[in-house]
């Protein structure tokens, strides 16, 4: 019995000296990164929770001010009505519309930018473009305060221009019109059209959706747009509040 309890001790020391003690100390180290990350990820999805809470309130604060007129339309506001028509209105292959972004680039582009930028557009394939068009002179903030809709009407060969406080961004769509001209190598004319005038200083974004989806509509019913377009100088303020409550639905 002494005999065997000898050789067990023995056979335990052997065991012992033969066990590798760093697998431990491996997994030891990976539970500690594991609840390390685990850490981390709880962290950066409080943060991400934090943030999402403050767009809400943001968003919230945002639709408020708008249907109480005391804001007017971000470009991503306007972008995002913008692919809503293109996801819900039939634009029969005839129409295209520009995202706000695009417009500014090329507006304050050289001319090789346009040319880039334009190529992947293919707006020579399409009848009509619209491009809703701000006073701003920068890409990086939202450092303008007028939006105006400016449409080429490749069918009447021609520019058509509806500003709702006229003629605040003539020279934008000046400069817009002449360089997509360039691009085309034309000479299409520049109209300013006669339209409904806002009635204060926030709702030049909304009168441009007006204004875009009314063409849309003379355009899917008659194939083209008149120069003394009558359609776009009777907007209600009625108009102003629905297109103003589709929008804060949208968005929410």
């Amino acid at each position: 019995f002494n005999d065997f309890s000898l050789k067990n001790n023995n056979l335990n020391k052997t065991n012992e000296q033969s066990f590798d003690h760093s697998f431990i100390k491996d997994l030891e180290n990976k539970l500690f990164e594991s609840n390390k990350s685990s850490t981390n990820l709880l962290q950066q999805n409080q943060k991400l929770n934090n943030k999402i809470d403050l767009l809400t309130k943001e968003n919230e604060s945002y639709k408020t001010q708008l249907t109480n007129n005391t804001q007017w339309l971000s470009d991503e506001s306007i972008k995002l009505y913008y692919d809503f028509i293109t996801s819900t209105v039939n634009l029969q292959d005839k129409i295209s519309l520009i995202s706000p972004i695009i417009v500014q680039f090329l507006k304050l582009s050289d001319e090789q930018s346009v040319k880039s930028n334009l190529s992947g557009l293919h707006i020579e394939n399409k009848n009509f473009i619209f491009f809703p068009l701000n006073n701003s002179m920068s890409v990086n903030d939202n450092s303008g305060s007028h939006w105006t809709l400016l449409v080429l009407d490749l069918c009447g060969k021609r520019w058509l221009h509806f500003d709702s406080m006229n003629p605040t961004n003539h020279g934008d769509a000046l400069r817009v019109s002449s360089k997509i001209n360039r691009h085309l190598n034309v000479t299409l004319p520049l109209n300013e059209i006669q339209c409904s005038q806002q009635k204060n200083g926030h709702d030049c974004g909304i009168y441009t959706l007006i204004h875009t989806c009314l063409l849309i509509e003379v355009i899917n019913k008659n194939g083209s747009i008149l120069l003394d377009e009558k359609v776009v100088c009777n907007i209600s303020e009625e108009m102003v509040i629905k297109k103003k409550l589709e929008i804060v639905k949208i968005m929410s």
